[in-house]
């Protein structure tokens, strides 16, 4: 199993991909279609080769650019 981040180029939403990754050459049946983000809604992944993902939310675009307050 392969597991990588992807984000949405639309607003920048963080998601987690895990990608099946087998020994078989054959292809897998898996989904085909697009994967639509969950804060925008525009799509941001497709699937059309056939091959097992699974995406998983993971944090929003304002989450990720907060940043923690400077100590002095």
């Amino acid at each position: 199993m392969k597991i990588s981040d992807v984000t949405c180029a639309h607003c920048g939403a963080l998601y987690l991909l895990a990608e099946s990754a087998s020994v078989d050459s054959s292809p897998v049946d898996g989904p085909t279609g697009n994967e639509a983000c969950t804060i925008c809604g525009k799509t941001f992944a497709s699937r059309s080769d056939g091959k097992l993902r699974a995406f998983r939310f993971v944090m929003s675009p304002a989450a990720r650019s907060a940043r923690a307050p400077i100590s002095p």
